[in-house]
């Protein structure tokens, strides 16, 4: 007999779910690769993040440069982050870069 790890009810041995509250009583198999993907851990950042946060300290030294440097403007930056923002799209779909 199996016991659940839930609510505590008996189980037969070959039973997938209790019988009761309807839980898992075995764990599942792990699926490789495709787990470790979907994985936002210490180890793997979400990638809108760093972008947002490129983003933001770009615009903080554009500000703080326009002065100095007259061509370093929002107008003339943007088509240059929209380039690699679309070659890093390209890379992705194409499997070169993960």
């Amino acid at each position: 007999m199996v016991y659940c790890w839930r609510c505590g009810e008996e189980n037969p041995d070959d039973a997938v779910h209790c019988k009761k509250c309807g839980a898992l009583l075995r764990p599942k198999p792990y699926r490789g690769h495709y787990e470790e993907e979907l994985c936002f851990g210490p180890e793997r950042r979400p990638f809108w993040g760093l972008i947002f946060g490129l983003l933001i300290v770009l615009a903080g030294l554009i500000w703080l440069l326009e002065p100095y440097v007259p061509w370093l403007t929002w107008r003339n930056v943007w088509p240059i982050l929209v380039i690699l923002f679309g070659i890093y799209i390209i890379l992705r779909a194409i499997g070169m870069w993960r």
